[in-house]
């Protein structure tokens, strides 16, 4: 029978096959290298595994630059991994170990206290970068990290300043940012002048009310603290944070 109903002879298929497979040019195998170190890649791609956590964590700190530069250039190098500068400036080994815990709880208020020199605007400074570490090293998801890259750190003098030199009516960018800001560490709470422009209340009371993290360094002490700020705020600084009481 012919036409579209023969059958090939099986032996002829056969031979025609390993023919076709003998003259197709050979394949060679494709390489991949990672860009950085140039070492081969089990698969296409273009980092291997450590040069892309290498990468992913230096795109994170870069993304995390302005909450980093926030902090006083004095301060940047306060980690609880550098101990040796937190040694140097805190005597107070205890509210070390507690300003540790408060990081590593990642405690939503924390309050220091202590008199000028202490220490506390130290701990306060390697609490805010332990956060910025964990957020550069986590797998948490980008929400965390968006989070985080909005952290700040703002000076409470500077807060009445702004809202004094604001136009009537307006308030000020930095005092809305120390209200919305995911993380916020307001350095010398009463240190600035108390007049009407003093904003330091209603930043607090919109940060707790809203449950956002803040850290609070002050050099007075809780009964001074509720007679200049009122009993309600001084409840809002203490009750319910991790409270640190730094010595000299």
């Amino acid at each position: 029978m012919t036409g579209i109903f023969h059958k090939p002879d099986p032996s002829t298929f056969a031979a025609e096959l390993v023919r076709r497979v003998e003259a197709a040019p050979a394949q060679t195998r494709r390489l991949f290298f990672c860009v950085i170190c140039k070492n081969e890649l089990p698969r296409a791609g273009t980092y291997c595994e450590p040069c892309g956590d290498e990468q992913a964590a230096t795109w994170k700190r870069a993304r995390l630059q302005l909450a980093f530069d926030s902090v006083p250039e004095r301060y940047r190098e306060a980690t609880f991994s550098q101990h040796a500068f937190v040694a140097r400036c805190v005597r107070d080994t205890n509210a070390i170990g507690k300003a540790i815990k408060a990081a590593s709880d990642r405690a939503e208020r924390v309050t220091l206290l202590g008199q000028a020199g202490a220490g506390k605007t130290t701990l306060a400074a390697a609490i805010f970068h332990f956060e910025l570490e964990h957020a550069t090293h986590s797998g948490e998801g980008p929400g965390h990290f968006d989070a985080v890259s909005r952290a700040r750190w703002i000076a409470a003098k500077t807060l009445a300043t702004a809202r004094r030199n604001a136009s009537l009516g307006a308030e000020p960018e930095l005092v809305r940012t120390a209200i919305s800001c995911p993380l916020l560490v307001l350095d010398d709470l009463g240190t600035g002048k108390e007049d009407f422009a003093d904003p330091t209340v209603d930043v607090l009371f919109a940060r707790f009310d809203a449950g956002r993290r803040t850290i609070v360094t002050t050099g007075l002490d809780r009964p001074t603290i509720a007679q200049r700020y009122g009993g309600g705020f001084e409840r809002r600084l203490f009750e319910g944070a991790a409270v640190i009481e730094v010595r000299a």
